[in-house]
């Protein structure tokens, strides 16, 4: 008999009567020029070598913040669609990039009409920055900054369980022995580690499908269905962060995930919002074929709600085995006893648990169930330090903090069990990494890298038009004799297309 591992990350956290007392223990507003940044955001839209600039003063620190387009996070061949047709998508609305010039430094989200929302990951600590008015009545900045380690996560005792083919519910406990009680206070980790990515590895790719029903859509885009594609963005930028620094034993590629299809349900005339779905049922709707989705296309496919679960349920998601025929990444779809087809490298995430819950919480969720798909069951009591020692790991299975340094990695179990199946699994659909022309940087087997279409057209006007003298937008020379460009800066000559004979006359030209 075929068994199918289908794992639930069970959480429950405080009622959130008032989110910013009883989950943000903290917070202070800012109120940064929102005009300065819009016109930021405009000259980057023409010229992608140009910075969007965001200042600030929070937590005693001055955050100088240097953005750009985020072109880490979606497919060259992307599509866009709703239920009401192609979702028409500022590309430089997803950004990212550094804080105070560290490099070690970490800032992204999405930015419309001037306003910033996303996380910044700098020193020892990360912050959330989000719309006022999304806590606030009457807020007297139009944005708020908190820290994650100001965020409130007490979660009470649940059952996690996995189910066999048969729908037969086996709890965890009985694979790997009970867990622990997790504690219902967690203490900001100390002296907090950076994790290294394994510079020695290239990157292979996950495309991901991922679909808004109508009540994530209601929630979370303010009527404005552009703002889900940014915010899913933003979940895959973080699931990434944590994924591309993770060495798999046995495999030889860092792995990101790489959106391929969003689509977004901005009407309730579907499916997936007729009714109130028990957990389990809506995962099987999504997973089974004849919505309009062929997962089998996709490494990975999710859907993302904004449901009240039952058991404080956040996330579902199918494991992957080595075998051919279990779920996870890569699965096909095939017939299974039920008769209906239906396509087991699939999961769900929902935002809701009483309240909304926080976005980093989403975000941990989202990867927790994302390592299910990539064959890692819970946790075992040999992997779960508590939080004394450096807090339990990104596959435990009850609700992290986010605070402590463990709870943003895969545990050496984790890894161990991963590695092989990936080995296994992942030639079925991951993709080498992407065409990466028109990211400004001269990547191997470019000539040069002017951008695209239109920071490509900034230098020299011809009929009108202006162009850039030295590069195309296929990462080319235009013409054969021609040697570097402008994005090799001061050292190339412009009018000739050929490098500076010395530094002098670089000097010289620019004055």
């Amino acid at each position: 008999m075929i068994i199918l591992l289908l794992s639930v990350l069970c959480y429950q956290v405080t009622s959130l009567q008032n989110k910013l007392t009883s989950s943000i223990l903290h917070h202070e507003l800012i109120d940064y020029s929102l005009s300065s940044v819009r016109e930021s955001h405009h000259r980057h839209r023409r010229d992608l070598s140009a910075p969007i600039n965001l200042s600030f003063t929070a937590f005693n620190t001055l955050f100088n913040i240097q953005l750009q387009k985020n072109k880490e996070v979606f497919t060259e061949d992307i599509v866009l669609s709703s239920t009401q047709g192609d979702i028409d998508y500022d590309f430089t609305a997803l950004v990212k990039g550094k804080v105070n010039g560290d490099v070690e430094s970490l800032a992204h989200g999405h930015i419309e009409d001037g306003l910033f929302q996303g996380v910044v990951h700098y020193g020892n600590e990360s912050y959330h920055i989000e719309p006022s008015i999304k806590y606030l009545s009457q807020p007297q900045s139009h944005s708020l900054i908190y820290k994650e380690s100001d965020v409130v996560i007490e979660p009470v005792s649940s059952t996690c369980g996995v189910k066999n083919s048969e729908g037969k519910d086996s709890p965890f406990y009985n694979i790997f022995g009970k867990h622990p009680h997790p504690h219902s206070h967690f203490e900001q980790a100390k002296g907090r580690s950076k994790r290294s990515t394994n510079s020695n590895k290239p990157y292979t790719y996950c495309t991901l499908y991922m679909g808004a029903d109508n009540k994530f859509y209601k929630q979370h885009s303010s009527g404005y269905t552009p703002s889900i594609v940014s915010k899913l963005g933003t979940y895959v930028e973080e699931v990434n962060k944590i994924f591309g620094s993770t060495d798999f034993p046995g495999y030889g590629y860092n792995i990101k995930f790489l959106i391929k299809r969003i689509h977004v349900y901005d009407t309730a005339d579907n499916e997936f919002d007729r009714k109130d779905y028990a957990v389990a049922r809506f995962l099987d709707l999504f997973s089974t074929t004849g919505n309009g989705l062929v997962p089998h296309d996709y490494c990975i496919a999710y859907m993302f709600t904004h449901r009240d679960f039952e058991d404080g349920v956040l996330g579902l998601a199918w494991v992957a085995s080595s075998g051919r025929d279990s779920g996870g990444l890569c699965t096909r779809c095939r017939e299974y006893d039920t008769g209906k087809s239906r396509c087991l490298n699939t999961g769900i995430v929902t935002t809701k648990n009483v309240n909304e819950v926080p976005p980093m919480q989403s975000y941990l969720t989202f990867g927790h169930e994302l390592g299910h798909n990539f064959g890692s069951p819970h946790d075992p009591a040999s992997c779960s330090p508590g939080n004394l020692n450096g807090g339990n790991y990104l596959m435990y299975p009850h609700a992290n903090t986010g605070n402590d340094r463990n709870n943003k990695q895969l545990s050496s179990c984790s890894r161990e069990i991963m590695g092989p199946i990936i080995s296994i699994r992942g030639g079925a659909c991951f993709v080498n990494e992407p065409n990466v022309c028109g990211n400004m940087i001269k990547d191997d087997g470019e000539q040069c890298d002017c951008g695209d279409s239109t920071t490509c057209s900034m230098n020299t006007t011809v009929n009108g038009v202006e162009v850039e003298e030295c590069c195309n937008k296929e990462c080319g020379f235009k013409e054969s004799h021609y040697k570097c460009s402008k994005m090799d800066g001061l050292c190339c000559d412009l009018t000739k297309c050929q490098p500076y004979d010395t530094e002098v006359n670089a000097s010289a030209n620019l004055l």
